[in-house]
């Protein structure tokens, strides 16, 4: 008897959907269960349950355009956790206050928003580190974006797998990119500053040392 593809397709997309499914139920009892924000919770529980229904059915496109932030985290966990990378999920209280995980030990926050208003909102020497997680595949620089956009979630629901090494590895040169553009704003401010009036000296190192540490596993 012949294989159906159409059967295997439909088969291959509940297994890439029940993974990313089941990662972000992880983050999100993680955080629920070690929070003693009422509000957070209530917030979380509204934002996860409909999460939950959409993903049922929803295209690879909407359920990266209207959850972005809770796809973007779990598919960097995924990434980092199949790459053995260390990784630990912030708790509920730790996110309120801009915590979204700990990596090799350092609070990290991670953002799909990539746009120069992003940057400018998230790099400031009071805030953790930010890293800036690609959108689409291919998707390796800061500055333009690759020619198909494809989200990560498309391939994921495909195959039921995404390549996680070069989701990283987009990663890494998105944020060397941003990088420069901090020791840009610390140490030159010449015409291509994009007025970073937060960025500080803390900005650099704690950059330079996240992606060291990434880089050295890659």
């Amino acid at each position: 008897m012949q294989p159906n593809p159409e059967l295997e397709t439909e088969k291959e997309t509940t297994i890439g959907r029940d993974l990313l499914l089941s990662t972000s139920e992880n983050i999100f009892h993680t955080r629920v269960e070690t929070s003693q924000s009422k509000e957070y919770k209530n917030y979380k529980i509204t934002e996860f349950s409909v999460f939950k229904e959409e993903i049922q059915s929803a295209s690879s496109e909407d359920i990266w355009i209207n959850y972005s932030g809770l796809v973007g985290e779990s598919l960097f966990l995924l990434a980092c956790e199949n790459n053995n990378i260390p990784i630990k999920i912030s708790t509920g209280d730790e996110d309120w206050a801009g915590i979204d995980f700990y990596l090799f030990g350092y609070p990290i926050d991670v953002t799909t928003a990539c746009k120069q208003h992003a940057i400018e909102r998230k790099i400031d020497t009071t805030r953790y580190p930010t890293l800036f997680l690609p959108r689409f595949v291919g998707n390796n620089s800061i500055y333009c974006k690759p020619p198909v956009l494809i989200p990560y979630t498309k391939e994921l629901f495909e195959k039921g797998s995404f390549d996680t090494t070069r989701y990283l590895d987009e990663m890494v040169k998105i944020n060397k990119e941003v990088e420069k553009i901090i020791e840009n704003e610390v140490f030159q401010k010449n015409q291509n500053s994009i007025h970073l009036r937060k960025a500080g000296l803390n900005n650099v190192h704690n950059m330079q040392t996240i992606i060291t540490l990434i880089s050295g596993i890659l």
